[in-house]
């Protein structure tokens, strides 16, 4: 917040200097230049953090009081563009989202594994504030009034914040031991990326509903408890010699024994915390209550029916923490509910 782009000003390091990845001694005699280089992943860090820096000004700044709902939409979309267009601008060694077949550089695929772990967090934590909008702003009629005048914008931001929430846990897929694991991804930014990508992905499975087709629901719920699953793994391999991710695989671990144990008390077919025996779910105003077609950005998870498709009558949740580092908070409060206060788990 303190440090921004016009207070300094220094000349960027060459692609094609290779002088600091030469053993001591050497010199870099001139030869046939590579087309490929390992200062280029340094110098998109560089771009990338001037997008970390406006997302951080501008959506997550100490006080939003200044923005209004409209504007904080607005300002996500044209950030998310800018990191879509970073993403487009990557030199063709470090697209992470494309194929490297035979390659066999070590180097090449840890840095583009670094680049993916920054920018599916980045991305998640972009439209992050969309998610379960109707839910946790149910007492700010600013927001309502958003919903129900961009509820497509809105639909497809939540889906965009699951997504990659889904994304940065699937990077993790093939890791086969810890030793993978610290070698070939950025082990210092794991623990908080994971932590954001698995309380989006409890609160998304949780509020998770589909209309029309319960086997769709469950396959779709399932996906999210997989993933939110390997997020755990991690913090566990992690805990031998990290404090931090012990304490993350503690308070994992205990947001999935509360909700098996409320899913004895939860009727079938019914996922999360409404109630098919009480509904809970009431409809927006008037001027929203009509069933909602297809959402954009619905090809992510195309059976979801977000709950900012939906509104719920849920006055606890309308006042959670919005700063980055309340993320932990921000996932015990969802379930911190008179009927699941007979829970073993104790958040210390």
């Amino acid at each position: 917040m303190a440090i921004h782009e016009f207070d300094f000003q220094v000349e960027l390091p060459a692609a094609n200097d290779q002088t600091p990845f030469l053993p001591s001694g050497e010199s870099d005699c001139p030869g046939p230049v590579a087309q490929d280089h390992m200062m280029d992943y340094f110098l998109e860090v560089i771009r990338f953090s001037h997008i970390v820096g406006q997302v951080i000004r501008v959506l997550y700044r100490p006080s939003q009081i200044d923005l209004s709902p409209d504007q904080i939409l607005q300002s996500a979309s044209d950030l998310d563009k800018r990191l879509i267009g970073w993403k487009a601008k990557l030199p063709r060694h470090l697209r992470f989202d494309l194929g490297h077949t035979f390659e066999k550089s070590m180097s090449f695929k840890r840095q583009r594994n670094m680049l993916a772990v920054k920018f599916h967090h980045l991305r998640a934590l972009v439209h992050r504030p969309f998610l379960c909008l109707p839910l946790l702003q149910m007492n700010n009629q600013s927001f309502m009034n958003l919903l129900i005048q961009d509820k497509e914008r809105i639909s497809e931001a939540e889906s965009i914040c699951v997504h990659e929430a889904q994304q940065t846990a699937h990077l993790l897929h093939n890791v086969v031991d810890e030793r993978s694991l610290v070698h070939d991804f950025p082990w210092w930014q794991m623990i908080s990326c994971l932590i954001c990508a698995s309380s989006i992905l409890f609160v998304a499975e949780s509020f998770y509903n589909n209309n029309n087709n319960p086997a769709h629901n469950n396959e779709s719920s399932q996906s999210l408890r997989e993933d939110a699953g390997t997020c755990l793994k991690v913090f566990e391999a992690l805990s031998a010699n990290s404090a931090a991710a012990k304490k993350a695989a503690d308070i994992l671990e205990g947001l999935s024994q509360m909700r098996r144990s409320t899913e004895e008390v939860v009727p079938t077919g019914s996922t999360g915390l409404v109630s098919t025996s009480q509904p809970q779910v009431v409809p927006l105003p008037p001027r929203n209550n009509t069933a909602y077609t297809e959402q954009p950005g619905a090809e992510y998870m195309p059976n979801a029916v977000f709950p900012s498709q939906i509104a719920a009558d849920q006055q606890a949740l309308s006042d959670w923490p919005s700063e980055i580092s309340s993320t932990m908070e921000w996932s015990i409060r969802f379930l911190d509910y008179p009927q699941f206060q007979g829970g073993e788990f104790q958040y210390k």
